[in-house]
């Protein structure tokens, strides 16, 4: 009788376990979108408070909160990589400031690929950026981070992806 009770109990944990790896997968890219920079957000904090563990470190504090990020593609981790010492702001924010807030606006999906909207607020500016993911073995993964500049003298202006360079676009 109890070998049977434990058998149960057992089977109901790797069924629990399937249950929460398939609610996983079917993450919508909205969400994917939300956990990601809200895990992003609180490192960056973390990272540039003057009294944390990283206080003494030179790598740029996006590079530290993105490295081995599961909600990344892996050629977007290669091209912000390859191009580390080329940004002067976040690759993935499109921004030098960390935002002060962020909310979430359309999501659409076609097939494979969606976007989603994300409005990062500054304390007094706001600007919008498109998050563009794509499905990779079932989940969904920012894939490259777009965003709406104005032009000027030595920008192109449009919309542009936050990870290239100008000159790449």
């Amino acid at each position: 009788m109890v070998i049977r009770v434990v058998y149960i109990i057992i089977l109901l944990f790797i069924g629990s376990i399937i249950t929460l790896q398939n609610l996983q997968r079917s993450e919508t890219p909205k969400v994917v979108t939300e956990r990601f920079f809200h895990e992003y957000i609180q490192c960056l904090n973390l990272v540039d408070h003057p009294g944390g563990p990283y206080k003494d470190s030179t790598e740029p504090a996006w590079s530290i909160c993105s490295k081995d990020d599961f909600y990344l593609t892996d050629q977007l981790k290669d091209v912000i990589f390859k191009s580390q010492s080329q940004f002067t702001g976040d690759p993935l924010l499109c921004a030098q400031d960390i935002p002060k807030s962020v909310t979430y606006g359309n999501e659409v999906i076609s097939g494979d690929r969606a976007t989603v909207e994300m409005i990062s607020d500054y304390g007094g500016s706001q600007y919008k950026t498109i998050v563009n993911l794509i499905k990779v073995n079932g989940e969904w993964k920012t894939d490259f981070v777009q965003r709406r500049f104005d032009a000027s003298d030595n920008f192109p202006g449009g919309l542009l992806r936050c990870d290239l360079l100008p000159n790449e676009q």
